[in-house]
């Protein structure tokens, strides 16, 4: 298992003034995806999903959030990407513009 933030995220996240709020979100965002090789694997969060609820036929979950960010979990195969040899899942955190 990898995880990943990219680092316009990690500089938006550092200009954050409620920090405090959303520091908690990420850790739910991780903690809502499905498991290896199963549904969800994509949240979104952010101001415009004012409750949790799942969409895209249950491949995303939508998360309430003041700050907007997304996670998702690419699932490797063993020996598959040279970066993730013995296989698993990783999981990258980003701003929606990084998509």
């Amino acid at each position: 298992m990898m995880i990943n933030m990219t680092t316009n995220l990690q500089a938006a996240l550092k200009r954050c003034p409620n920090q405090g709020d959303v520091l908690p979100v990420l850790g739910q965002a991780f903690h809502e995806l499905g498991d290896f090789g199963q549904e969800p694997s994509m949240v979104f969060a952010g101001p415009d999903y004012p409750a949790r609820e799942f969409d895209d036929d249950g491949r995303t979950i939508l998360i309430p959030c003041s700050f907007a960010f997304w996670l998702k979990r690419d699932d490797y195969p063993a020996d598959c990407d040279p970066a993730v040899r013995e296989g698993g899942a990783v999981y990258t955190y980003m701003l929606p513009e990084d998509y």
